[in-house]
């Protein structure tokens, strides 16, 4: 019987292929047997039925009965769940408050005033501040949800919580940015009864009023800032590899250690501007010749002499070629 039903399916996709006249060497099995299907359907019955001319048994039928209610409930539930999801949706009442930014293009001068996060101290407790900044840590439990708002190396706790003002859905999206994305936070300056020693602004916190997604990340990032943040003589906890840093020098260069080493690159340079200012210096900014055309390639032109190399007056920012001259 097998055989049978083996050799009418093997006929049925034949035929099935003659009528569509499609070539031997251009035949989609998957598509003919799919339309076999709906012209022979006797010979594509479902053979999980029956074993030749035989009835199920009822162990089989028992099985076929529970994975059948098994689907029902599933898509039940499924059906429930969007429903409800809907129907709060519906009855959010904040969801004026928060949400992903469109793109910002400039087109519109606004009135916003900007507070920078090293400068949210108790001297403006109570006061109402709008920052903006890269979230550095999300975390929700419950009705609550903790975050951390960073600034180049200055960073600052906010805290929500469910109440008239914020809706649990509200909470639920702050509890989900992807860390490292930018987001503008409005909020209430509130001080802390204990210090918040995993922040740099220790003696407050955000009350969050408002947040909104400027810039996305990606959900997934090569690297944590707290990993590579992390000296290596900690061997318990996870490091992340020099060439890892390197392929990612973007997220690397967001350290704290990098940002203070950049920071002392530019108060030496701002040093030796100042003393030598002082000395009746002035900074000019000469012709470079370089091996290649800048990157910019205005104001380049190649010259005959030293092996073609190309010279250009545009200003290199290198501190070796910086010259410094005193005019009389």
């Amino acid at each position: 019987m097998l055989f049978s039903s083996v050799a009418k399916l093997g006929r049925a996709i034949i035929n099935q292929a003659a009528r569509a006249k499609v070539p031997s060497n251009s035949i989609n099995s998957h598509k003919l047997i799919l339309s076999a299907r709906k012209s022979y359907p006797l010979q594509f019955r479902n053979m999980s039925d029956t074993t030749g001319d035989q009835p199920l048994s009822k162990n089989a039928l028992k099985k076929l009965e529970k994975e059948k209610l098994k689907a029902e409930r599933k898509a039940e539930k499924k059906a429930q769940q969007d429903e409800t999801a809907a129907a709060q949706d519906a009855d959010d009442f904040a969801k004026d408050k928060y949400g992903d930014l469109e793109l910002i293009m400039s087109k519109n001068k606004t009135d916003r005033k900007w507070t920078d996060v090293q400068n949210l101290t108790l001297d403006k407790k109570g006061e109402r501040v709008l920052i903006r900044g890269r979230l550095h840590t999300a975390r929700g439990t419950g009705k609550q949800c903790f975050i951390v708002v960073r600034q180049r190396y200055f960073t600052v706790q906010g805290f929500m919580a469910v109440n008239e003002n914020i809706s649990k859905q509200m909470v639920k999206f702050a509890a989900n940015i992807n860390k490292e994305s930018i987001i503008d936070v409005e909020g209430i300056i509130t001080p802390v009864e204990q210090k918040i020693t995993s922040c740099s602004q220790q003696d407050v916190e955000l009350s969050i009023e408002k947040i909104y997604v400027v810039s996305k990340s990606d959900p997934r990032l090569p690297l944590q800032i707290e990993d590579a943040s992390r000296p290596e003589t900690e061997e318990a906890l996870a490091h992340v590899n020099q060439d890892t840093k390197l392929d990612n020098r973007i997220i690397d260069l967001r350290t704290t250690t990098n940002q203070a080493i950049y920071k002392l690159q530019a108060a030496v340079c701002r040093l030796f501007r100042e003393h030598l200012n002082g000395k009746g210096f002035n900074e000019i900014h000469t012709p470079k010749i370089i091996s290649a055309a800048s990157e910019g390639g205005a104001n380049v032109f190649k010259v005959s002499y030293f092996k073609g190399r190309r010279i250009t007056d545009s200003i290199v920012i290198n501190p070796s070629l910086l010259e410094v001259k005193r005019l009389h």
